[in-house]
């Protein structure tokens, strides 16, 4: 984790969150299709 005081956190934030919110969506895909292969 890099602190970067040049850097603006809200910068960084929404990446996160975005990969977060499609690693969510995936496993709960991956949950209604019944396969828990992929994590």
């Amino acid at each position: 984790m890099e602190s970067s005081p040049t850097l603006p956190v809200p910068t960084s934030l929404p990446r996160r969150r975005i990969e977060t919110a499609s690693a969510d969506f995936v496993t709960s895909v991956n949950h209604l299709r019944g396969g828990s292969s992929a994590a």
